[in-house]
């Protein structure tokens, strides 16, 4: 089966009207009007009326849209069903024919055009295309019932295509099943793709939810809607319904929504969430995550300069206050100049860290930079001795005694694994170095818990102070909203905590890897929520399906916006020195499409873009998130 080229796709997509003049509904309309005037049409007319009718009764299978060398073979038990995919010159006009996979339990389907229906079934198909990871994508699917209602009957149908899990890698079953427990309101079935590229139906436009409204009987589609609005999503079904299924539906009358300072509920909605407060959700994994001495220990591991090696760096060298807990420089300096941006510290809402994802826990993330050669060039052995000889009244209240390391024979003053010193220890004592060298990490991670990102204006604001935000920064949250920037950073981490390639430039000539090199790491390392080190190695269950896949080539975690104004240079290779060329940035990739030098991989479809005339509104409010 035949499948619309891109550039055609696109070409259809970039209007939310396509031009049917020529199918059959059109004469369809016609023929009625004739009818209604026979009186005064001629013979001629009256007959070819009268003639086309029973050809147009049950819809537009005949449709030339759907001519080609393939044809459209009509079902001979019902007219308006269609065998084969269609072909022609109208592809972009159509929707295109994906392989798909059904949610489990659901009857098997191979082909999106397996879901068109006959005469006697729903007339039009809402069809979104949506990913996981996207935060209001999942709020509009809580919605989509109570805005569907005033249409629900047999003239509707309702599918969902989830063409990306949680962390953008490609939706698997288990993603299916825990997007429809988690929206579980959502009416009609969920579709993942199987093969193919479900990222054209995305592509092209780049904001999601992508929904669809399809005539059913023959897969035209009649509207290409990008992230409506809850009015406009209802006022285009009605619309749509009438015009795939003629005059005699007549669509329930449509009240618009009242506005709170110019948004509608749902934008509301997202924007209580973005100024809901930072509350760390429970990290089982860490049995001292939320013990205070624990964090008043960490406290001083963290703004220690000699914790974990002699050359004067502590992790506060590279994350100060007040500098929102970054470094202000392009990339990281401890022992060397490092290839990365600092992120912030301001991380305990994440599920996933460093820029490539390569922990899965914030006490893993502690220990990668104490045994880093380039930035703090330590080693566990001397953690461990640096613990025993500045802190170990503050260790011991909480862990328990620590090894003896005053025996230099079984403990020398240096050494990790791969370390000749460290790999000829004792087995049972290299073992105990190790947890020493996790439970640091793990009061680092209780002190980072306690972290929290200063107020800002948009709480007051929320709150229903409506002049905490000027006018431009006000226009700024809706072209934050509106262009899909909170698609990727929403909720009270403005994160989304998944990996997206958004041709990034990097540090150096060459491209970073990013998240497929990470998952590679992350799967070989013993620091795993899983792991032996873990204090509740269930909490890590989903790591067993984690596989590398080639979609991860060049994604990067998306960061926080807290504190954002603060924490530039911006950019995981921090290549950009304002905000206004960030922004810049979105657009350019959006129009021109070129790949940037120092990026590698492809774009993801879900990257929206902006244009000039509203940077200047948009880095006026966010600024406000990092005040």
């Amino acid at each position: 089966m035949s499948t619309p080229s891109q550039p055609s796709l696109k070409r259809a997509m970039r209007s939310t009207r396509v031009d049917f003049r020529s199918s059959w509904s059109t004469i369809l309309q016609v023929a009625t009007s004739l009818l209604k005037e026979s009186s005064g049409a001629s013979w001629k007319s009256r007959f070819l009326t009268w003639a086309l009718l029973p050809l147009l009764a049950c819809g537009d299978s005949s449709s030339p849209s759907f001519s080609g060398s393939a044809g459209a073979a009509a079902n001979p038990a019902n007219p308006c069903a269609l065998w084969s995919a269609p072909t022609g010159d109208n592809l972009d006009a159509t929707l295109p024919n994906l392989p798909v996979r059904p949610a489990p339990g659901r009857p098997p389907l191979s082909w999106l055009h397996q879901l068109r229906s006959g005469c006697d079934q729903p007339r039009l198909l809402v069809l979104r295309v949506e990913p996981a990871w996207c935060g209001p994508c999942g709020l509009r699917a809580d919605r989509t019932a109570a805005l569907l209602a005033p249409f629900a009957g047999e003239h509707l149908a309702v599918e969902t295509l989830l063409y990306a899990g949680p962390d953008n890698a490609p939706t698997t079953d288990d993603d299916m099943l825990a997007w429809k427990e988690a929206h579980a309101s959502l009416p009609g079935g969920l579709l993942r793709p199987d093969g193919g590229d479900a990222g054209m139906l995305v592509r092209g436009h780049g904001t999601v939810p992508m929904i669809y409204l399809v005539d059913a009987r023959t897969l035209r589609i009649v509207q290409a809607l990008e992230a409506p609005d809850d009015w406009f999503l209802q006022k285009q079904v009605a619309e749509s319904l009438v015009e795939v299924g003629g005059p005699t539906i007549q669509p329930p009358p449509l009240e618009e929504p009242p506005l709170r300072d110019g948004f509608d509920a749902f934008s509301w909605a997202l924007i209580e969430q973005m100024a809901a407060p930072w509350e760390p959700p429970p990290d089982p994994s860490n049995a001292f995550a939320d013990d205070p001495a624990a964090a008043k220990l960490g406290e001083d591991l963290f703004n220690d300069p000699a914790l974990a090696g002699n050359h004067g760096v502590s992790c506060a060298s590279c994350h100060e206050a007040s500098k929102g807990f970054a470094d202000g420089r392009a990339t990281a300096k401890g022992v060397t100049v490092g290839t990365f941006n600092t992120p912030t510290a301001f991380a305990s809402l994440q599920r996933w860290f460093f820029w490539d994802g390569r922990a899965d826990s914030l006490w893993a993330q502690a220990l990668g930079p104490l045994e880093n050669p380039s930035e703090t060039g330590g080693s566990r052995l001397h953690v461990a001795h640096r613990v025993g000889s500045v802190h170990r009244s503050g260790y011991e209240a909480i862990f328990g005694p620590l090894p003896p390391l005053e025996d230099p024979a079984r403990f020398p003053p240096e050494g990790k694994p791969g370390d000749p010193a460290f790999d000829a220890m004792a087995p049972a004592d290299q073992e105990a170095i190790t947890q020493v060298f996790v439970r640091v990490g793990k009061a680092i991670a209780a002190y980072e818990r306690t972290l929290r990102p200063p107020p800002t204006r948009l709480s007051a604001y929320v709150a229903g102070d409506f002049e905490a935000l000027t006018p431009l920064e006000r226009a700024g949250l809706h072209v934050f909203l509106r262009s899909g920037c909170v698609n990727c950073h929403h909720g009270p981490a403005l994160s989304d905590g998944a990996f997206h390639n958004i041709l990034m430039p990097s540090s150096g000539g060459s491209g970073d890897r990013g998240r497929i090199d990470g998952v590679a790491t992350l799967l070989s390392s013993p620091f795993r929520k899983d792991g032996p080190y873990s204090d509740d190695p269930g909490t890590g269950a989903r790591l067993a399906a984690l596989r590398v896949v080639p979609e991860m080539l060049g994604q990067v975690k998306t960061p926080t916006l807290r504190n954002v104004a603060r924490t530039g240079p911006w950019g995981h290779g921090g290549t950009f020195s304002t905000l206004e060329g960030v922004v810049a940035h979105y657009g350019q990739v959006f129009i021109s499409g070129k790949k940037p030098l120092g990026t590698v991989g492809e774009r993801d479809p879900a990257l929206g873009g902006f244009l000039g005339g509203h940077a200047k509104e948009l880095v006026a409010f966010l600024k406000v998130l990092g005040e």
